[in-house]
C-alpha cells in the first residue's frame, strides 16, 4: 500500500514538472510608474504610458507584473525613458517575448503642485489637490459608491500642535475665542511629545472655529457661519445647535473635510492597479484602494471573509500607528509612508473629525475617520467609519483633525488631473 502511494506521488510530481516545463506564458499584464498605468497593446506588444507634462523621463522606476518566469529589465529597476525601452519576458519553458515600452508626457495631464502656506514666519503646511467629479467605492466591502463633484485641497498631514498653537495665540487679534487649548500629542508633555505631533483634545466646535481663524490669518474668507454670521468663538458654535452651522459654498477658506472627501483622498490610486486595487467606474482607468486596507498599504488589514484582523500586519504598519506599534501614544506626523496622493497618517496616529453627522444630530453623533494610536487594526481600514456619540464640546486625546479647502470654480478652466 505504501509503495502504491509513493508511486502515485512520483507520477503526480512528474506530471506537474512536465506541465511547468512546457508553460509558455510570457505576458506583461500591468506596467505602471507611480500612480499612472500603461496601456498594453496585445497586437503590437507596445506598452504606452502617459505622464504629466514636465515629468523628468530620465530616471523613472516602473512596477511590472507578468506571467512567466522573469522580465528584463526587472521590475523596480530605474530606466531612462526618453527613448523607447525594450523589455523581454521569459516563459518557464525558456521562450521569450519582446515588448517596447514608450513613455511620453501628455499635455492633457496637468500635475498640480501642492499649496504651501506659512504662518508665524516658520510654521509651514502643505495642501494637496484632489480633482473633482470622481466616483469611488465606499464601505469595508466596497459595496457602494459615492461621487465628490468638485475639486478640493486636503492637508498633507493632520494638524500639528505647532500649527494649532501658532494660530490660537493670534485669536484675540482677530476677535476670536477658540476655546480648547489642545494638547501636544496624546498627553501634552514635552517628555515624549514635540510640536510636530498632531494636536489632540480639540473638540469639534473648536476645530470649526480654528479653521475660520486660520482663514482670516491667511487673508482668506472664513467658511463656517451661524445663519449669516461668521463663527468666531466656541460658544457661538455650540449654541448654533449643530445643523445651523453651515459652510459658505463660495468661501475660499479652510474647513474640515466631508466624509466623502476624506474617503476619496484615502483611497485614491490614480492609474495604479497594483495590490488588488479596484477600478471604479469600470473601464475608467481610475483605481482605488480597497476598503479593508489601511490608506497606502499594499495588503488588507481586515479580512472581509473571516472578519478577523490580518495576522501579517507588517504592510499595515508601514503606513500607520495603531495599538500594535504605537506604544500607546501619538507620533510625529510624516514618519510613516504616505498614500498615493502623498497624504500621511490617513490611517492611524489620531482619528480625524469630519463635517458630517448621523441622523441623530450634530450634538450627539459626529463622524470620525481614520482610527488612532489607541485603536485596534480594523479601525485602520479606510472603509471603516464611526460616529462619536458624545456632545460636540467633548474632547478626546485620540482625536485630531485635518484641514481641507475648496477649489474655487473657474468656468474657463477645464478640470485638471493628477
Amino acid at each position: 500500500m505504501k509503495t502504491s502511494n509513493l508511486r502515485n506521488v512520483i507520477c503526480l510530481f512528474s506530471i506537474l514538472l512536465l506541465f511547468s516545463s512546457c508553460n509558455s506564458d510570457k505576458d506583461i499584464t500591468s506596467f505602471s510608474i507611480g500612480n499612472y498605468s500603461a496601456t498594453i497593446e496585445a497586437a503590437t506588444n507596445n506598452v504606452l504610458l502617459l505622464l504629466p507634462m514636465g515629468t523628468d523621463l530620465t530616471n523613472l522606476t516602473p512596477t511590472i507584473s507578468i506571467t512567466g518566469q522573469s522580465v528584463s529589465p526587472a521590475s523596480g529597476v530605474p530606466q531612462n525613458f526618453t527613448i523607447p525601452v525594450p523589455y523581454t519576458v521569459k516563459a518557464i519553458d525558456g521562450s521569450t517575448k519582446m515588448y517596447k515600452v514608450i513613455v511620453r508626457p501628455d499635455p492633457n495631464i496637468i500635475l498640480i503642485q501642492p499649496e504651501t502656506f506659512t504662518v508665524c514666519n516658520t510654521v509651514n503646511f502643505n495642501m494637496i489637490h484632489v480633482p473633482g467629479g470622481l466616483t469611488f467605492p465606499t464601505g469595508m466591502n466596497d459595496s457602494s459608491t459615492a461621487t465628490v463633484p468638485n475639486a478640493y485641497w486636503i492637508a498633507e498631514t493632520e494638524a500639528t500642535y505647532e500649527l494649532y498653537e501658532c494660530i490660537r495665540n493670534q485669536q484675540s487679534d482677530y476677535g476670536y475665542s477658540i476655546g480648547d487649548p489642545g494638547l501636544m500629542g496624546s498627553n501634552g508633555t514635552t517628555a515624549n511629545m514635540n510640536p510636530q505631533h498632531p494636536v489632540t483634545a480639540v473638540n469639534w466646535f473648536s476645530a470649526v472655529v480654528f479653521t475660520n481663524l486660520l482663514s482670516e490669518v491667511l487673508g482668506l474668507n472664513p467658511v463656517y457661519r451661524c445663519g449669516t454670521n461668521i463663527i468666531k468663538d466656541n460658544s457661538t458654535a455650540s449654541n448654533c445647535n449643530g445643523f445651523n452651522i453651515t459652510p459658505d459654498p463660495l468661501s475660499n477658506g479652510f474647513r474640515l473635510p466631508t466624509n466623502n472627501e476624506w474617503e476619496l483622498a484615502a483611497r485614491w490610486k490614480g492609474g495604479n492597479s497594483s495590490y488588488g486595487a479596484i477600478e471604479v467606474p469600470a473601464g475608467s482607468g481610475k483605481y482605488w484602494t480597497r476598503g479593508n486596507y489601511a490608506s497606502g498599504a499594499n495588503e488588507h488589514v481586515w479580512d472581509n471573509v473571516s472578519y478577523q484582523a490580518n495576522l501579517n500586519q507588517a504592510p499595515t504598519q508601514t503606513v500607520t500607528w495603531y495599538n500594535a506599534n504605537s506604544g500607546g501614544s501619538t507620533k510625529e506626523v510624516k514618519l510613516k509612508n504616505p498614500n498615493a496622493l502623498g497624504l500621511y497618517d490617513m490611517s492611524g496616529n489620531v482619528s480625524e473629525w469630519c463635517f458630517d453627522t448621523s441622523s441623530g444630530g450634530l450634538q450627539t453623533n459626529l463622524l470620525v475617520r481614520g482610527g488612532g494610536y489607541w485603536d485596534p487594526a480594523h479601525f485602520m481600514s479606510i472603509g471603516y467609519k464611526y460616529f462619536y456619540t458624545t456632545p460636540g464640546n467633548a474632547v478626546d486625546t485620540s482625536i485630531g483633525f485635518r484641514l481641507s479647502r475648496a477649489v474655487p470654480a473657474n468656468p474657463n478652466q477645464a478640470q485638471t488631473q493628477i
